[in-house]
Protein backbone atom coordinates (compact mmCIF):
# COMPACT_ATOMS: atom_id res chain seq x y z
CA UNK A 1 0.00 0.00 0.00
CA UNK A 2 1.05 3.46 -1.25
CA UNK A 3 1.86 5.78 1.84
CA UNK A 4 0.02 9.44 1.97
CA UNK A 5 3.87 11.04 2.03
CA UNK A 6 4.64 8.75 -0.83
CA UNK A 7 1.08 10.36 -2.56
CA UNK A 8 1.97 13.60 -1.58
CA UNK A 9 5.88 13.61 -2.72
CA UNK A 10 4.74 11.97 -6.28
CA UNK A 11 2.00 14.55 -6.87
CA UNK A 12 5.03 17.38 -6.09
CA UNK A 13 7.28 15.83 -8.62
CA UNK A 14 4.83 14.79 -10.82
CA UNK A 15 3.87 18.44 -11.26
CA UNK A 16 7.11 19.89 -10.85
CA UNK A 17 8.01 17.81 -14.21
CA UNK A 18 5.11 19.06 -16.02
CA UNK A 19 5.85 22.23 -14.88
CA UNK A 20 9.50 22.31 -16.48
CA UNK A 21 7.90 20.64 -19.93
CA UNK A 22 6.48 24.42 -19.80
CA UNK A 23 2.84 23.49 -19.12
CA UNK A 24 1.50 26.70 -17.01
CA UNK A 25 -0.59 25.46 -14.24
CA UNK A 26 -1.08 21.58 -14.49
CA UNK A 27 -4.09 20.55 -12.18
CA UNK A 28 -2.95 17.31 -10.48
CA UNK A 29 -5.65 14.83 -8.57
CA UNK A 30 -4.94 11.34 -7.72
CA UNK A 31 -7.44 8.10 -7.07
CA UNK A 32 -5.49 4.96 -6.49
CA UNK A 33 -2.83 5.01 -8.54
CA UNK A 34 -4.79 6.72 -11.48
CA UNK A 35 -3.26 10.57 -11.86
CA UNK A 36 -5.55 12.76 -13.38
CA UNK A 37 -4.08 16.00 -14.98
CA UNK A 38 -5.61 18.98 -16.31
CA UNK A 39 -4.30 21.68 -18.20
CA UNK A 40 -5.50 24.66 -19.47
CA UNK A 41 -7.03 24.34 -23.12
CA UNK A 42 -3.95 25.50 -25.59
CA UNK A 43 -1.87 23.02 -23.36
CA UNK A 44 -3.73 19.74 -24.88
CA UNK A 45 -2.18 19.75 -28.21
CA UNK A 46 1.05 19.81 -26.29
CA UNK A 47 0.55 16.96 -24.20
CA UNK A 48 -0.13 14.63 -26.97
CA UNK A 49 2.35 15.28 -28.63
CA UNK A 50 4.51 14.59 -25.14
CA UNK A 51 2.28 11.87 -24.23
CA UNK A 52 5.01 8.89 -24.27
CA UNK A 53 7.31 11.09 -22.22
CA UNK A 54 4.61 11.77 -19.47
CA UNK A 55 3.66 8.57 -19.23
CA UNK A 56 6.73 7.47 -18.94
CA UNK A 57 7.59 9.93 -16.36
CA UNK A 58 4.05 9.66 -14.67
CA UNK A 59 4.87 5.98 -13.82
CA UNK A 60 8.27 6.18 -12.49
CA UNK A 61 6.62 7.94 -10.04
CA UNK A 62 4.35 5.33 -8.80
CA UNK A 63 1.38 5.62 -11.09
CA UNK A 64 -0.63 2.95 -13.03
CA UNK A 65 -2.22 5.03 -14.95
CA UNK A 66 -2.38 8.85 -16.57
CA UNK A 67 -5.37 10.45 -17.67
CA UNK A 68 -5.59 13.87 -19.66
CA UNK A 69 -8.85 15.54 -17.79
CA UNK A 70 -10.70 17.23 -20.52
CA UNK A 71 -13.63 18.82 -18.61
CA UNK A 72 -11.42 21.25 -16.74
CA UNK A 73 -12.56 24.68 -18.45
CA UNK A 74 -10.56 27.71 -17.27
CA UNK A 75 -12.33 31.10 -17.19
CA UNK A 76 -10.02 34.54 -17.98
CA UNK A 77 -9.85 35.38 -14.11
CA UNK A 78 -8.11 32.07 -13.64
CA UNK A 79 -10.66 30.15 -11.92
CA UNK A 80 -11.75 26.68 -12.38
CA UNK A 81 -15.17 25.20 -12.94
CA UNK A 82 -15.00 21.93 -12.79
CA UNK A 83 -17.77 20.20 -15.47
CA UNK A 84 -19.13 22.24 -18.70
CA UNK A 85 -22.53 20.41 -17.70
CA UNK A 86 -23.13 22.56 -14.33
CA UNK A 87 -24.72 26.11 -15.07
CA UNK A 88 -23.22 29.23 -14.19
CA UNK A 89 -24.53 31.13 -11.80
CA UNK A 90 -26.89 33.55 -12.52
CA UNK A 91 -28.08 37.04 -11.17
CA UNK A 92 -31.95 37.39 -10.66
Amino acid sequence: MIKSTEIDTALIKAEDFLKDLGFEKPKLSEHQRILQIGLLDHEIGKAIEQRDLIVEEIKSLGYRFVTLDLCVQRISRGEEKESPDEPDEQAD
